[in-house]
């Protein structure tokens, strides 16, 4: 998560830098549709984090070799209900990575 954090700040911070541009030339209400589209591009690269920590990271990012351990340990156990109950364990004390549900949660506090 927290290299997650730092890609949507990232992203705040240059769309911070670059936000209320204005173009010589073009009508106010031109500039202001011009800055519209450029928030909503800047809030679409920060809704991608996913997609920019696997191409910095690539597979070998931590989140994922985590994951993919977890997977394996849960698959290795038999028994369904002691599964069930090792992945609500990992689940309460923050072990499991997010779920696409509770990442658009964080990116809307941000």
């Amino acid at each position: 998560m927290f290299f997650y954090f730092i890609i949507i700040g990232f992203w705040g911070v240059v769309g911070f830098f670059i936000l209320g541009f204005e173009v010589e030339g073009l009508s106010d209400k031109t500039n202001l549709l011009l800055n519209f589209l450029c928030v909503c591009l800047f809030c679409g690269l920060m809704a991608m984090t996913p997609f920019w920590y696997r191409l910095i990271w690539g597979h070998k990012g931590r989140l994922i070799t985590r994951t993919q351990e977890l997977e394996r340990n849960l698959a290795a156990i038999a028994d369904e209900k002691e599964r069930k109950r090792v992945k609500r364990k990992w689940k309460n004390n923050g072990s499991l990575p997010p779920t696409k549900w509770q990442f658009g949660g964080h990116y809307l506090k941000y």
